[in-house]
């Protein structure tokens, strides 16, 4: 599945930017703005048939954090709205391509209306250079589905 990478860009992120540039340029100082931090998407067109089935398709697609100040390390997260709640049973398997290496993760969490807060996260994934990550699990609500599995390959700094 094709992956993209692209810079964290929310109007939180610019307006955090501009004040620090502003600050540094208040300061004397030559305030450069960048992102220390990527954001890959894996399975952004990932999406299974919802449990509730009269609902919006169930997104199985995440997002990757790389962060060059935490070498070897990444974050996975995602999120998936619904009109009805439901509950999924998600597992992330991270493979090192290097050396074969797979350590799986397993997150319970419950699909919201339509609003922030649901969602899974996890943080400080031990990794280094090339890295496969492939999500997939089970969504229950209505009946008991299986959810999309999505992958897609990043690369952490080291």
């Amino acid at each position: 599945m094709p992956r993209t990478a692209h810079r964290f860009r929310t109007p939180i992120l610019l307006a955090a930017t501009a004040a620090a540039a502003l600050a540094g340029g208040a300061a004397g100082t030559a305030g450069q703005a960048h992102a220390d931090y990527v954001l890959h998407t894996i399975g952004a067109q990932c999406y299974s048939m919802n449990p509730n089935i009269v609902d919006l398709p169930a997104y199985g697609g995440a997002t990757i954090t790389t962060d060059v100040a935490r070498p070897g390390r990444f974050d996975v997260s995602s999120d998936s709205k619904s009109i009805f709640p439901f509950a999924s049973d998600t597992v992330v398997k991270v493979t090192q391509l290097a050396s074969g290496a797979t350590k799986t993760y397993h997150r319970h969490w419950v699909h919201q209306f339509l609003a922030d807060g649901g969602g899974y996260m996890i943080n400080d994934i031990p990794a280094r250079g090339k890295v496969k990550v492939t999500i997939s699990g089970t969504n229950r609500g209505l009946l008991t589905l299986p959810a999309a599995t999505c992958s897609g390959t990043v690369t952490v700094p080291g």
